[in-house]
C-alpha cells in the first residue's frame, strides 16, 4: 500500500505546528481459516515505512512499524457482518534532530455492517467502523490514545467474464472523524499539541477479481476535510485460497 497524507498548520494554547506532510509505504501478509460457514480467524503480519516532511519547521523525519495482529470476520445469512481487528506495532521514529526512539502502539478494532443484495448483482453495504489506538514510549514521555469512528456506502455490482473471471468494481465514500487523548509531542526540543484532525470525507474506487483460487484487488482512496487531506492512497491485494 502507498499513499501520501497532509495536516495543515494547527495550533492549540500557547503552542503552534506548522503542519506536515507524509508518505507511506506498507506491506501486509496473512492468512485466515474457516471456522464454519459464518466464521473466519487469521492472523497477519506488516511492515511500514513513513517519510514526514514538517514543512521546514522540524526537518524531515521516518518512522518505521513492525506489526503483528489477528482478525475475525462473522457473515450472518442475512448479510450482517462484523470484522474485529486487534494489532501490536514496534514504531522506531528518527529525524534530523532528534536520536532515535522507540514505541509500542496498541490497535482496536471493529466495523459492523449489512450486506442488501439486489438486482442485477448490485450489492449496497452500510457499514460503520470503531478503533481505538494507544501509543506508548518510555516512562518519562507522554503517551497518546486516539478514537477513530467511519460510517459509510458501498456500492459494487458483480460480472462474470466468459473466461471464468469474476469482477466486483465498487464505490465507497465514508465520513470519518478522529479524537486524540494526552496528545503532546516532544520533537526538536519543542512542545506541540497534536490537535484533533475533525471531520473528513473519503472517496473510493476499486475493483476485485477472481477465478478459480485467485483473488485480486485494487483500489484508490482520497481524503479531503478542514485540517487533513489525504491526495491519494493506492492498495493492491493478492489472496490465494485453498
Amino acid at each position: 500500500m502507498n499513499s501520501r497524507e497532509k495536516l495543515t498548520a494547527l495550533s492549540t494554547g500557547d503552542s503552534q505546528t506548522s503542519g506536515f506532510k507524509q508518505s507511506v509505504h506498507s506491506l501486509q501478509v496473512g492468512a485466515d481459516a474457516t471456522v464454519n460457514d459464518n466464521f473466519r480467524l487469521g492472523g497477519f503480519v506488516g511492515r511500514s515505512q513513513a517519510n514526514v516532511d514538517f514543512n521546514g519547521h522540524y526537518g524531515d523525519g521516518k518512522v518505521h512499524s513492525n506489526s503483528v495482529g489477528l482478525y475475525a470476520t462473522y457473515l450472518a445469512n442475512n448479510g450482517i457482518y462484523v470484522d474485529n481487528i486487534v494489532k501490536y506495532s514496534r514504531l522506531k521514529a528518527q529525524s534530523d534532530h532528534t536520536e532515535k526512539h522507540r514505541y509500542h502502539a496498541y490497535t482496536l478494532s471493529s466495523e459492523l455492517g449489512k450486506q442488501f443484495k439486489l438486482s442485477d448483482d448490485w450489492i449496497i453495504t452500510p457499514q460503520a467502523q470503531l478503533g481505538w489506538t494507544h501509543i506508548q514510549g518510555k516512562k518519562n514521555e507522554d503517551s497518546l490514545s486516539s478514537v477513530y469512528s467511519r460510517v459509510g456506502l458501498r456500492v459494487a455490482k458483480s460480472f462474470t467474464l466468459a473466461n471464468g473471471w469474476n469482477l466486483q468494481p465498487y464505490a465507497e465514500i465514508n465520513a470519518i472523524t478522529s479524537r486524540n487523548n494526552n496528545s503532546k509531542i516532544h520533537y526538536a526540543n519543542a512542545a506541540l499539541n497534536v490537535e484533533d484532525s475533525r471531520g473528513r470525507f473519503e472517496s473510493v474506487l476499486g475493483v476485485n477479481a477472481g477465478a478459480t483460487n485467485h483473488r485480486l484487488g485494487l483500489e484508490v482512496s482520497r481524503a479531503d476535510g478542514k485540517r487533513y487531506d489525504k491526495p491519494y492512497q493506492i492498495q493492491a491485494v493478492y489472496r490465494y485460497q485453498w
